[in-house]
Formats: structure tokens, C-alpha cells, sequence
């Protein structure tokens, strides 16, 4: 058992595999870390292997797994990664158009996704800020509503409204001011 990150290519290409398992370990060993690497040089590189690859029986689902891993690895531009499978074969253009809008596709799909979770997990956030705000203010008005109703007495309907409609800053006020109010009117002066 060889260590395929060890080995080199001229190893790997003496082992006497199918065109198509050379290519995949060449493919594994050397562009791991091909990103901005040329397509066109990447096919140059290997050609007789990519060709024999495209003419074998078998090949045409092999040649769109190497592919599809070639276009993931190096990230190149529509044009250049269509001019790559030219080279292969004119034939192979139709295929490394439709690898390449798949691709594309399925980039804005995460990318949809990946966004929409985002928003999702936003909006949950949100919510509970929101919520427990509203609950704090709740709560505040309650209290402050219980403190007037038992130092002034029955409260008219038109108090509890506005209390209830309050927001914080305002209900901490009127809180404060229950203390030493002398009225009703003196606690929301």
C-alpha cells in the first residue's frame, strides 16, 4: 500500500491502472489545492489521459465525476473550464457547459438556503428580544398598576390604557414617581 500523497506522478502513472484510476489518483494527489490553478493547464497536463478516458466505453460517467472534481477544485471561469473539455474533445464542451451552469445552480441554491436560514435564525433572535421586551414591559405595567391601584384606590379605565400602552423608560418613571405622589395627576405630570 503506496501513500498516495507521497508518491510521484511519474508512480503513479507506472502502476499500470486504467486511464481512468490513473487520472482519478492523479487528480486526488495533485489539485487538493489547485484553487486559481489554470483548467486549460490542468488538461494539457494530463491530455492523452483525459482523451483515453472520453474514448473508452465506460468513460463518459467517469470523465463527468473527473470533471465535475476539476471544476470544484480549481473554481475557474465558465470560459476557461469550457475551453478545458474542448481540448479533451469538442464533443466534451456540451458536458463542461452543463457541469459548469449545474454548479452554478447549486452555488445559488446553498447560497439561497444558507440565507434564508440566516434570516430565519435573525428573525428568531428577533423575536425573542421583542418578546421578552414586551414581556418585561408587561410585567412593568402590572406592577406599576397594582402600586397605584392600592395607594390611590379603583383606578379609572382611561390609566390602565395608558399605563398599559407605556413604554419602559415612561412606566420606570411613573414608577419612581408613585413613591411620592400625592395624586394620580402627580404621578403622570
Amino acid at each position: 500500500g503506496d501513500d498516495l500523497a507521497t508518491l510521484p506522478e511519474s508512480r503513479i502513472r507506472d502502476r499500470g491502472t486504467t486511464p481512468g484510476a490513473t487520472l482519478t489518483l492523479l487528480a486526488l494527489q495533485f489539485l487538493r489545492e489547485a484553487r486559481g490553478a489554470d483548467p486549460v493547464a490542468v488538461v494539457e497536463r494530463w491530455l492523452p489521459l483525459w482523451q483515453a478516458v472520453w474514448r473508452s466505453p465506460s468513460g463518459r460517467l467517469g470523465l463527468l465525476a473527473l470533471l465535475s472534481y476539476l471544476m470544484r477544485r480549481v473554481g475557474a471561469e465558465r470560459e476557461r473550464f469550457v475551453q478545458a473539455t474542448i481540448r479533451i474533445h469538442e464533443d466534451v464542451e456540451t458536458m463542461g457547459k452543463t457541469l459548469y451552469e449545474r454548479a452554478v445552480e447549486e452555488g445559488r441554491e446553498k447560497g439561497r438556503k444558507e440565507g434564508v436560514e440566516k434570516g430565519r435564525e435573525e428573525g428568531r433572535e428577533q423575536g425573542r428580544d421583542e418578546g421578552q421586551a414586551r414581556g418585561q414591559a408587561e410585567g412593568r405595567a402590572a406592577l406599576l398598576l397594582r402600586q397605584l391601584g392600592k395607594r390611590f384606590g379603583a383606578l379609572p379605565a382611561a390609566v390602565e390604557t395608558k399605563v398599559r400602552a407605556a413604554g419602559s423608560d415612561t412606566l420606570d418613571l411613573w414608577a419612581e414617581r408613585v413613591l411620592d405622589a400625592r395624586s394620580l395627576d402627580d404621578v403622570f405630570a
